[in-house]
């Protein structure tokens, strides 16, 4: 799923992000393609595409938000995953 965050809004496919998501207005930590998550009560909101790929979306660093190419993408996401298992 976070591939295809990543595809939408690098805009690598041809959907326009304002279909799935609202970039944050507040990103005061973190990088500039912070995602708004809306309240959502009812569980099958909460399990719709765009409000359940934004935690994860919005806990990458930089170093993988703003690759280049999609397996570049991947590379970095794989490494800060690496990364993150041997912390805890």
């Amino acid at each position: 799923m976070l591939i295809e965050t990543y595809k939408i809004l690098t805009g690598k496919v041809n959907i326009g992000i304002e279909q799935f998501f609202r970039l944050s207005s507040t990103s005061l930590r973190g990088h500039s393609l912070k995602l708004f998550k809306p309240f959502a009560s009812r569980r099958c909101r909460k399990e719709f595409f765009s409000l359940s790929v934004t935690d994860e979306w919005n806990s990458l660093p930089e170093s993988v938000m703003y690759a280049c190419t999609v397996d570049t993408f991947n590379v970095h996401f794989d490494r800060f995953m690496g990364d993150r298992r041997y912390e805890h």
